[in-house]
């Protein structure tokens, strides 16, 4: 299973090992309240409304060019199970303009997907490795 976070400029792949998510290459576990959202994103898309088509002035509006979009792919069992672009996020933060599953319609999704799908591998693997340190030191 993985879920990949693309940008135009990055993509982080987080890989399901035995039960923990591991962050692209590296042997780092993502932190798992991070990767539990992101799940939990993925399984509870809920949307508001269609409010546009992709390929008009809208996808500038919305950040959804390929300059400005995040692009989530998940993985399960070896078979696609959601693509969502991701746009901005609405004045109040609690709804996301995305694109889903490559259909060229806009829709604005409920809450905020952006803060959810944002974080760098750096950050995810951050406080895990915090953590190791700390394991390392009482071992030590």
């Amino acid at each position: 299973d993985t879920i990949t976070i693309s940008t135009a400029t990055e993509q982080t792949i987080l890989s399901l090992n035995n039960g923990s998510w591991f962050i692209g290459d590296d042997n780092y576990v993502a932190t798992k309240t991070d990767v539990d959202s992101m799940i939990k994103a993925i399984k509870e898309i809920k949307v508001l409304d269609k409010v546009g088509r992709v390929g008009s002035a809208q996808d500038e509006k919305y950040n959804l060019t390929d300059e400005k979009a995040r692009t989530v792919t998940a993985v399960k069992a070896g078979k696609e199970i959601a693509v969502i672009r991701i746009g901005k996020t609405t004045s109040t933060n609690a709804q996301t303009y995305a694109c889903v599953n490559g259909k060229n319609d806009i829709y604005l999704l409920s809450g905020n997907l952006v803060s959810t799908f944002s974080k760098s591998a750096a950050e995810l693997e951050v406080l895990e490795k915090a953590k190791q340190e700390v394991i390392n030191i009482y071992k030590g």
